[in-house]
């Protein structure tokens, strides 16, 4: 099975488009708009955070994630499960844990396309390129502040656009 990279970014870019979001994206809002519940809870040190099927009151999922991560990790943990419950909705429930010496690389299917969706809903190709051109913001850590991720995952992301 082969990542839909081309898709997965489509998907994120309509759900941005469809609820009207601004950078930072306001997560709480699109969670509400998706019908998507969220706990917070102490997980294991190697579990940031979970999606579960929810077939009743009208819910979507549930988010369940890990209240020991710090908050930019929690931003983008919601956003990759967010992914996974409108892109994975049959694999709810099937856990696929990163494992630190394993590396990205070896990510499934699954984590590499909810990763995708999560980094293209979250820091959109279109507004980074803006916040760096026309902005002139061109710092990791300010680009970082101005949406609400980590200096990792912006660091990502400069690298994929070709901007660092």
């Amino acid at each position: 099975m082969w990542v839909n990279s081309m898709g997965i970014r489509k998907l994120a870019r309509e759900i941005f488009k469809k609820y009207n979001l601004t950078i930072p994206v306001d997560l709480s809002y699109l969670l509400k708009k998706l019908n998507i519940d969220i706990e917070r809870c102490p997980l294991s040190k190697h579990i940031d955070g979970m999606a579960l099927p929810v077939k009743k009151w009208h819910v979507n999922g549930l988010i369940i994630i890990n209240s020991n991560i710090i908050k930019t990790r929690e931003r983008f943990t919601i956003a990759h499960e967010i992914g996974h419950i409108l892109k994975h909705p049959l694999e709810l429930g099937n856990y696929y844990l990163y494992e630190p010496q394993n590396g990205f690389n070896n990510l499934s299917v699954y984590e590499r396309e909810a990763n995708i969706f999560a980094t293209e809903l979250l820091m959109p190709k279109a507004a980074v390129a803006n916040a760096f051109y026309q902005q002139h913001i061109q710092n990791v850590e300010e680009l970082a502040f101005l949406f609400m991720v980590s200096r990792q995952a912006m660091s990502i992301r400069l690298e994929e656009l070709k901007l660092l």
